[in-house]
């Protein structure tokens, strides 16, 4: 009966790790279809999606215009009260106006020819017209 529930609990945990990264390869996926479709030029796009970096799961604000990622921003504080426990699936960024280098994932990086792009605290600023 032991092993039979050990065995139970490695599959569920197995199919949850399957899951986790599954969600995250989708995200990758859907942003790639906005970003080889028309949907960026000439309006900026902000999409919600986690990003991975490192070891750490972040959730991300994917800043997306004429079909190129402009800018990968993750949250610096995450809600952990009431109905919401992003703790529990994301760290937040420490590292206060400070950018650093992401590579894209290699099918992302192929399809819109970009390689990596800024991660992290920063801004966009536009000329107001």
């Amino acid at each position: 009966m032991i092993w039979v529930l050990f065995v139970l609990y490695f599959y569920v945990l197995e199919l949850v790790i399957k899951s986790e990264s599954f969600d995250l390869y989708c995200s990758w996926e859907c942003l790639k279809e906005i970003l080889v479709g028309d949907w960026t030029d000439g309006i900026l796009c902000s999409i919600g999606m986690p990003v991975i970096k490192g070891s750490e799961r972040y959730n991300c604000q994917v800043l997306c215009f004429n079909r190129k990622i402009i800018m990968i921003r993750p949250k610096m504080w995450l809600a952990n009260d009431g109905n919401y426990r992003e703790l529990r699936w994301f760290t937040a960024w420490k590292h206060k106006d400070q950018l650093v280098d992401f590579q894209l994932p290699s099918e992302i990086a192929e399809a819109i020819s970009q390689k990596s792009v800024h991660f992290g605290h920063g801004y966009v600023q536009f000329l107001d017209t």
